[in-house]
């Protein structure tokens, strides 16, 4: 677990290094216009392919911790499942991408629906995440989520250098490099799905239930981080939606400071309760630990830096990034105490929490951002953030009846992270 979750942050790292190239390149070159067009052609593809696999990818990563001895029925389920979905999805949204789009964005309605093909992309770099943490290994399941990310960044950097960075091109970037990162870990992900797929069959319906179950808290895990730019296709200019979507991905630059959450459901899976309640604790304080000290660091040079990575005519989004910078960081310590639930086979609570997070945060976006435009969006996804972050914490003690964890780390949290490096 210790080394798995080094190589976690460290990966994370190269992640939002290769998203921050990806998002300045096309920023500078494309200018905001033209950054809103790519944002408004590029979200619903990405997006349709995680919704997809909501319960599946995590049904798959914890019945392989389960039975490994079924990897490949399993494995086979979730592909099933995954790629149906996205197919079933992609054909919704390529006759309803006009209205998914609104009247702002229709300049990029032809773009869209050729990427519609990234949800099928999407779905597989999903399962093969979840068959390489299920099977503890948690090297390949940390480059199965960076490579995607690599390779999207090497290919708009081609495009660039070979002056044909567009709209278009670069929407098709990330299905380039996806497609590539399929194709590099295809034979690492059947080594770790060798077998018959015999149990499939029997092992299909208590797949099934938990994917029923996990789902409603994966969509509105999904809709809480992408709800904002959904409406905001909708409700803004692309001038405008440029300026929103580079202040939210460079707000994201805070996840460097915390392991992914597969990494944590693996290994809070594979253990009894009381062990689980401990990493929980101890990924808990030093989440919130690490990312004080990173939004520290934000506050203090936020201007400086937007102007040094995208230029002078994006400092109008630093009033925006400021607040989208605490609510990532608050996002990310509510994804612990959810993985604890899940973990402790209680996904439906996260459910009904995610419910409340996405209808909040979607009504006070209607009703902030035409007004206050994307500084009222931040705001929006800041207050169903934070109340999802407090009925998580508060669902510890009224329904699964746990102490509540302290959030500063002591001596024996120093004492079990160097335990697990042993």
């Amino acid at each position: 677990m210790g080394s798995a979750a080094v190589q976690s942050v460290l990966l994370q790292l190269l992640t939002i290094a290769a998203n921050l190239c990806t998002g300045v390149i096309t920023a500078r070159l494309l200018g905001a216009n033209g950054r809103g067009l790519y944002a408004a052609a590029a979200t619903w593809p990405s997006l349709l392919g995680m919704v997809a696999t909501a319960g599946s990818g995590s049904a798959v990563l914890v019945y392989l911790r389960r039975r490994p001895d079924a990897a490949a029925a399993v494995a086979a389920w979730g592909a099933i499942v995954g790629v149906g979905l996205a197919s079933l999805l992609a054909a919704l949204a390529f006759v309803a991408m006009p209205f998914l789009l609104g009247q702002h964005q229709q300049a990029a309605l032809q773009t869209a629906r050729a990427a519609l093909v990234f949800a099928h992309i999407t779905a597989l770099c999903v399962l093969f995440r979840s068959v390489f943490a299920g099977r503890g290994r948690f090297l390949m399941a940390n480059l199965a989520g960076i490579l995607p990310h690599a390779l999207h960044a090497a290919i708009v950097c081609a495009f660039a250098l070979a002056g044909a960075l567009t709209v278009g091109t670069a929407v098709a970037s990330p299905i380039i490099g996806g497609a590539l990162s399929l194709a590099l870990l295809f034979p690492f992900f059947l080594k770790q799905t060798h077998g018959a797929v015999a149990e499939l069959k029997h092992l299909s319906s208590g797949l099934r239930d938990f994917a029923s179950r996990a789902a409603p808290a994966d969509l509105f895990a999904l809709m809480s981080g992408w709800a904002d730019r959904l409406l905001l296709i909708v409700l803004l200019t692309p001038r405008e939606l440029g300026f929103y979507v580079v202040a939210y991905g460079f707000s994201r630059v805070v996840t460097i400071a915390t392991p992914a959450a597969g990494i944590l459901l693996s290994a809070m899976s594979h253990g009894e309760p009381t062990k689980a309640k401990q990493l929980h604790d101890m990924a808990l304080r030093f989440s919130i630990a690490s990312l004080s000290v990173v939004l520290l660091v934000m506050y203090l040079l936020d201007t400086w830096l937007i102007r040094v990575f995208y230029g002078a005519q994006f400092l109008v989004a630093a009033a925006c990034f400021q607040i989208l910078v605490l609510q990532a960081a608050t996002s990310r310590i509510a994804g612990v105490t959810a993985t604890f639930y899940l973990a402790s086979d209680r996904p439906a609570l996260t459910s009904w929490v995610g419910f409340v997070d996405v209808a909040v945060s979607s009504v006070l976006i209607v009703a902030l951002a035409p007004v206050y435009g994307a500084q009222g969006a931040a705001i929006a996804m800041l207050t169903g953030t934070a109340l999802r972050l407090g009925l998580l914490w508060l669902g510890l003690l009224t329904h699964l009846r746990l102490s509540f964890p302290r959030l500063w780390p002591g001596h024996e949290d120093v004492r079990a992270i160097r335990a697990l490096f042993k």
